[in-house]
């Protein structure tokens, strides 16, 4: 027999239940895998007909940021599950392609037209993008919530950790972390089920035990089932799915009534969270017989209108036996309905007040006839009725860095809201080519008082040197916010910057010297400074001999004195002032450009000193000894030469040489004021001569004419 399905999907409807079913998830959650912030929370489920655990979370990762997830088995180290984070995306394809069906309901959910700005939309209320996690598997994976575990272990205590890190794959300290016990899970089957006739629906109604947070069975919704069967045709109903709502054991769904003589059997089963089915329940049987109902009340809407007053609005019924409506309210979707108003025909709306803040109000038109008949209730219109008054702005808002390399922040509130919920601080590092990327330093912490310290990026302090925007937000229960405030400030640069590694002085154009070194790799050095010293004076940190800007590594010191021995060290300085240690020292003599000029006109005499009981005199060309000198005379060479005139002479060395053209070894020395030398040696044979000049490098003259006695 042909058969066609019909799927019912009133987008609108599905998400009338939201808040019932987010007070759900978040009455428990699981105690195991709360963190002290209530709105950030994981849940793990391992559905029997699955061999991967699936792993939810609640964490809201910046843009361009994604989740790693780890695991630790009965207490073991953490182990990376997958090392390639699940990111967050902002990409319009990428949105469509993980939310797949569900696409629309996501734009229906947060009311708008594009990918954009629907996942915009959804990442600023928290409440319903944690709903729509649990809700959809695929829109947890828009939201980058949802992970898998391909070995999880059976039957054995295991610790999951969700971990947000940047674009690099490092923690930027937002995590969450929950511990549990796996085995494969299937929901029990729904019962009590039974179907009425309303005339224009089919009510399909059953039973579900209330939930219970100890156990947490995880059922989120259910999925109701029909078959329509008129002669040898059939055709299948599959209603959009119902959401489970708080402290509620009966939960109810519709389908269109077919036609006249059709039969009709139903049956339905739980979902989870990660979309796993239960097992369906017993069928349900009704045959359709003819019903002539009131017409049903449409177009029910409430809207918040100022305080606690709300709005009820809905469409005229053109059927002219309808003579009146009734007005219900209820705090739950289902359940627990009671009348508050019987209005004329011809009332379109109806202005209520009511008691209490936060707490869904769902409200349902039934029309009545003018002979008492009732119609059916209509579907609900609902409000979250909130408190709309934000909380005052905070004053004052500074931030003092601390010497751990922690960021004090405090203000003045002067009028706390009596419902604050907590005040939210943000943090950005001050860089306009980046862009500003705010981080919540206090996402895990509930601040109600007026101070609170930044450990910095991933509890590791901030960058010296760099400069951070804080902003405050004060937050009631109703999440009203109060107007932002802002500060800016400095981070102390403590840290000096690397010194120069190496350093090199080579003499250049005659008296100069030319210092080079390396640079030093800090990226924020702004200058060098060059320290002298010499061999009475050591160089030293107090006074330096030069200061050269970051793009300078060389410097030629004119400054210089030949003959004196010159030590450089250079130090680097950062922006903060900070000066690094200085680097190695470079050691160099200053040498005169020239060479001293050669010495002229040397000649050797001979000569002699008296000895006791000589008398000096000569005696012709020898004496009796045939030495030349007389009795008691010890004879010496003696040699004179002309003064050099430089400005730079140190003196001057003798050199002898037994042959004039031999090898001269350096027997004496004089000072730059003395030119005359005797050589007491000088007897022993007839010796070649020379003299050099000697400036005050130890250079001495390049040539020198030898000479020896007559």
């Amino acid at each position: 027999m042909p058969q066609k399905i019909m799927k019912h999907k009133d987008f609108a409807f599905r998400y009338l239940f939201l808040i019932p079913v987010l007070l759900l998830l978040f009455n428990d959650a699981s105690s195991q895998g709360l963190n002290s912030n209530s709105n950030v929370f994981i849940r793990a489920i391992l559905p029997a007909d699955s061999t991967e655990a699936f792993i939810y979370h609640t964490l809201n990762p910046p843009p361009g940021h994604g989740v790693l997830l780890y695991r630790s088995i009965a207490g073991d180290e953490f182990e990376l599950v997958d090392p390639d984070p699940i990111m967050l995306s902002f990409d319009e394809f990428t949105i469509i392609q993980r939310a797949g069906d569900d696409y629309d309901a996501l734009l229906s959910a947060v009311r708008r037209t594009d990918a954009l700005s629907a996942i915009i939309a959804l990442r600023q209320n928290q409440p319903l993008a944690n709903l729509q996690t649990f809700l959809s598997p695929n829109i947890a994976d828009v939201l980058a919530r949802r992970l898998i575990d391909p070995e999880p272990p059976l039957n054995r205590q295991v610790t999951y950790r969700v971990e947000v890190v940047d674009d690099f794959s490092e923690p930027i300290g937002m995590e969450v972390t929950g511990t549990f016990i796996l085995n494969p899970y299937k929901p029990e089957a729904p019962s009590a089920l039974r179907i009425k006739n309303l005339g224009h629906n089919l009510r399909i109604e059953w039973t579900y035990p209330v939930y219970d947070p100890q156990r947490d069975d995880m059922v989120i919704s259910f999925q109701p089932h029909c078959v329509s069967e008129i002669g040898d045709q059939q055709q299948e109903h599959q209603p959009s799915p119902t959401l489970r709502t708080l402290q509620t054991t009966l939960f109810i769904s519709s389908i269109p009534t077919p036609e006249n003589g059709t039969s009709v059997k139903c049956r339905v089963a739980a979902r989870t969270f990660a979309g796993s089915m239960g097992e369906f329940s017993e069928e349900a049987l009704i045959r359709i017989e003819s019903v002539d109902p009131l017409p049903l009340a449409t177009d029910v809407t409430v809207t918040q209108t100022g305080g606690f007053t709300v709005n009820v609005e809905w469409a005229i019924s053109i059927d002219d036996r309808v003579s009146s409506y009734k007005l219900f309210r209820s705090e739950y979707a289902m359940e627990g309905y009671e009348l508050i108003a019987t209005l004329p025909h011809g009332t379109r709306n109806y202005e209520d007040t009511v008691s209490r803040d936060k707490t869904p109000w769902f409200y349902a038109i039934m029309a009545v006839a003018k002979d008492g008949s009732e119609g059916e209730l209509s579907q609900p219109g609902f409000t979250l009725v909130r408190d709309l008054t934000p909380p005052s702005t905070p004053e004052n808002f500074t931030a003092t860095p601390q010497q751990d390399g922690t960021v004090l922040l405090e203000w003045r509130d002067l009028n706390p809201a009596d419902d604050l919920w907590t005040y939210i601080l943000l943090r950005v590092r001050d860089n306009p080519r980046a862009g500003p990327s705010w981080s919540q330093i206090n996402f895990d912490t509930e601040v109600t008082e007026t101070s609170f310290t930044d450990p910095g990026e991933a509890r590791q302090g901030l960058a010296e040197g760099d400069f951070y925007r804080y902003a405050i937000v004060a937050v009631d229960h109703s999440r009203n916010r109060s107007d932002t405030v802002f500060t800016r400030i400095q981070i102390p640069d403590l840290t000096p910057p690397q010194s120069p590694s190496h350093i090199y002085v080579n003499q250049n154009d005659g008296y100069r010297v030319s210092v080079n070194w390396s640079v030093s790799p800090d990226g924020d050095v702004v200058g060098y400074r060059l320290y002298r010293g010499d061999d009475d004076n050591p160089p030293t940190s107090k006074e330096p001999h030069a200061l050269l800007p970051r793009n300078v590594l060389n410097f030629l010191d004119e400054e210089v004195v030949p003959g004196m021995t010159y030590q450089y060290r250079v130090t680097a300085v950062d922006s903060a002032g900070n000066q690094s240690e200085p680097s190695p020292v470079a050691e160099i003599m200053v040498r005169p450009a020239n060479p001293p000029a050669n010495v002229r006109n040397l000649r050797v005499e001979w000569t002699g000193s008296r000895e006791a009981g000589g008398n000096g005199q000569r005696n012709g060309d020898g004496d009796a000894n045939g030495n030349g000198t007389a009795p008691g005379v010890t004879p010496a060479a003696e040699l004179f030469w002309e003064p050099v005139r430089s400005p730079h002479l140190a003196g001057y060395r003798i050199y002898r040489s037994d042959i004039s053209t031999g090898i001269y070894e350096q027997v004496g020395q004089t000072g730059k004021d003395q030119t005359r030398w005797t050589d007491p040696d000088g007897a022993a044979q007839r010796w070649w001569y020379k003299v050099y000049a000697v400036d005050v490098a130890g250079v001495q003259s390049r040539l020198a004419e030898p000479a020896r006695r007559p």
